[in-house]
């Protein structure tokens, strides 16, 4: 896979789950940034929490922001695979998904089952 190819899927991926992220949370972070590397993603979602979990915050209710946020992850994890092995057309082995509480940023690190370079362009 070239460098141009790379970049596009960048942006793909990057526009589709901010699309994803909108729909499911009705929540459009600030900005998603996304890293494509031989076999794994990195994606990076700026202010990812939604407005009640900053609301439970501020309220000192960090416990139960976990609790949801962890509940959240295991919804959106199977459906954010699915959505990077439909516009990477390569299956994703394993997603993970971390958020820093204090700052909003959510980070989802994808997987795949094999290397993009492997993959013949459409």
């Amino acid at each position: 896979m070239t460098g141009a190819r790379y970049q596009q899927l960048e942006l793909s991926l990057a526009e589709q789950i901010q699309a994803f992220y909108a729909a499911q949370l009705e929540r459009q972070p600030r900005q998603v940034t996304c890293r494509v590397f031989a076999n794994k993603l990195v994606i990076f979602l700026e202010d990812g929490l939604t407005y009640p979990e900053q609301l439970l915050l501020t309220a000192g209710r960090v416990e139960l922001v976990q609790q949801i946020r962890a509940g959240l992850s295991a919804i959106l994890q199977p459906k954010l695979q699915s959505l990077i092995e439909q516009i990477s057309k390569v299956g994703v082995a394993e997603v993970l998904m971390t958020t820093q509480l204090e700052t909003g940023l959510v980070s989802i690190s994808a997987i795949l089952a094999q290397s993009l370079e492997q993959v013949e362009p459409p």
